[in-house]
């Protein structure tokens, strides 16, 4: 099995991932000479077993040509990457692609490779039309989402990196009455049944607290559990630096940019 190996920033406990635990799906492809450079994102949300310490894994990669892994990189933050995971493992449908004289793979019909990454107003009207398509998109294509939802309520909006981003996915700027506020915003594409715990919370305040922001905001399209919401809402604390928002949050923003 394909693993990787992480060490807590925190306590320096070594642990291994899993690559089985990872959400990767494919998120562009580009034609190149060869035929399409197909480029791969996956992340896992995981936790120190002795301090539980939350952390965050990334997987980038990319197959050019077709079948042949290109690149592969793992990064990491809450923890230190030993080592990282693999190669992808890559195998063929033998109704898309053939052997030339070459012995190279080509496909035999463009444009059913992969599903590219849909533009964030079309998730708008998908999401209004069918609400549960919204569990069907990539964490990528969800802070596309999120970064288009900013943009239509009046925020200047910039995603950061895949990698290294030091937990925020967007950096969301207001100008009211001339007087600018900072948002930083954390992204979680996560099912129903799996809550946003206290450790993200706590994060994600470090990083609010580190950077200056005026109001940071975790959005989820699944729910937030009691000692989140708790430490969210603690008196004198973070009460005005941090807001939670899930799925109903969420559905009530997207619903509106039909509006704007």
């Amino acid at each position: 099995m394909n693993f990787s190996e992480l060490e807590c920033e925190n306590c320096g406990t070594r642990y291994f991932v899993p690559f089985d635990e990872m959400d990767c799906q494919t998120t562009s492809s580009y034609e190149r000479g060869m035929g399409p450079e197909i480029m791969y994102f996956g992340q896992a949300e995981v936790s120190c077993p002795i301090c539980s310490s939350p952390a965050r894994i990334e997987y980038d990669a990319s197959e050019y040509p077709v079948g042949c892994a290109n690149y592969s990189e793992t990064n990491a933050k809450g923890a230190r990457v030993v080592s990282e995971f693999g190669d992808l493992q890559l195998h063929f449908d033998e109704d898309i692609y053939h052997l030339d004289d070459s012995g190279l793979f080509l496909p035999q019909q463009r444009g059913i490779i992969t599903s590219l990454e849909l533009g964030a107003a079309d998730l708008v009207n998908i999401i209004t039309e069918n609400p549960a398509a919204i569990y069907t998109i990539s964490p990528r294509e969800f802070e596309d989402l999120m970064q288009h939802v900013f943009s239509k309520h009046g925020f200047e909006v910039e995603m950061t990196k895949q990698t290294r981003d030091g937990g925020v996915d967007l950096v969301a700027v207001q100008s009211i009455m001339g007087i600018k506020t900072k948002f930083l915003v954390e992204c979680k594409r996560y099912a129903v049944s799996y809550p946003v715990g206290v450790g993200i919370v706590r994060a994600l305040y470090g990083t609010h607290v580190q950077q200056g922001a005026n109001k940071s905001v975790l959005v989820t399209t699944s729910r937030f559990t009691g000692p989140a919401r708790k430490f969210a809402n603690a008196t004198n604390t973070t009460m005005m630096h941090i807001d939670l928002k899930d799925i109903n949050d969420i559905m009530s923003w997207v619903n509106a940019c039909q509006c704007i």
